[in-house]
């Protein structure tokens, strides 16, 4: 991991988070630390929170709060572009960690950086295993603002969905988007024993769902050095003539990387965010390996 002016992160309730954050703080050594965190949660996050201050004041980095909510997808976006445009400089380094940040604040924050011109690196660090259930009641996807590409008018919809552990949440972008074809990216080669098991559910209920329309199975390893993309853009190049391609990461953070890094080499492509109303207290447990890269 390189040395980095500032350090983007999103508070959670998870063991990793607290533990990923004193890692990328120490090995970084960060002049400021920007934590963001959603009202909803306050209390569920408030003791990681205090940590990460105290984390911060011990290694004399600049430590800014800010307060997001989940029902306010545009006010988020706007606080992101205020709080970037006054606190990061043009042309420095920052981290984004990438943890337990909510897709769509990772792709605000990364198309905020590259607006203003920083070099973006990101962190990841993976649980030591998940909860029974992570997720629950899906709600309407959408078009992540600045991202969502442009609309072929009459044309068909390729949905690329890179699967993760919550099938409800896929089966939503389909019936919402209606695609003709949709590209379901399973994780492969994955440490966590019940990876294999998920993904076969994945594969059968999204087969199941698909009705009039086609599902297209490929595998890939987000925790790649590419973070999947080349595996992704194989799948996507044959569409991108006739197709409206809208893209989604539901599995392993890191696949964000990949997509957003695919969106900026075909900027007609549309990147979604399937929002879910309910998230697991014990979401994960433990600590893991660290992911780390440049986007």
């Amino acid at each position: 991991m390189n040395e980095s002016d500032s350090i983007i992160a999103f508070a959670s309730w998870e063991e990793r988070f607290r533990l990923g954050f004193d890692q990328i703080v120490r090995t970084a050594q960060p002049s400021q630390v920007l934590l963001y965190y959603f009202e909803e949660y306050a209390d569920w996050t408030s003791d990681n929170r205090t940590h990460a201050l105290n984390t911060c004041k011990t290694s004399a980095s600049e430590f800014i709060e800010q307060k997001l909510s989940v029902a306010t997808p545009a006010d988020n976006w706007q606080r992101i572009r205020d709080d970037l445009r006054v606190s990061v400089t043009p042309g420095s380094r920052v981290t984004v960690d990438l943890t337990t940040m909510p897709r769509e604040i990772i792709w605000n924050v990364f198309w905020m950086l590259d607006l203003i011109g920083c070099r973006i690196d990101y962190s990841y660090f993976r649980p030591a295993g998940y909860g029974d259930w992570l997720s629950r009641e899906p709600q309407r996807p959408r078009l992540i603002y600045k991202l969502s590409g442009i609309t072929r008018l009459k044309a068909r919809t390729a949905l690329v969905v890179l699967a993760g552990y919550d099938v409800d949440r896929t089966k939503q972008l389909m019936a919402f988007f209606e695609p003709e074809i949709t590209l379901l990216g399973l994780q492969s080669l994955d440490k966590d024993p019940t990876n294999d098991q998920r993904m076969r559910k994945q594969r059968e209920q999204a087969e199941r769902f698909s009705q009039d329309g086609r599902v297209e199975c490929f595998s890939l390893d987000a925790y790649a050095p590419d973070c999947g993309e080349e595996i992704v853009g194989q799948q996507i190049v044959g569409y991108l003539d006739s197709h409206n391609i809208v893209m989604s990461s539901l599995g392993p953070k890191p696949s964000a990387v990949s997509l957003y890094r695919l969106h900026r080499k075909h900027r007609a492509t549309a990147l979604a965010y399937a929002p879910s109303k309910e998230f697991s207290r014990e979401y994960s447990r433990g600590f893991g390996e660290g992911v780390f890269g440049s986007v």
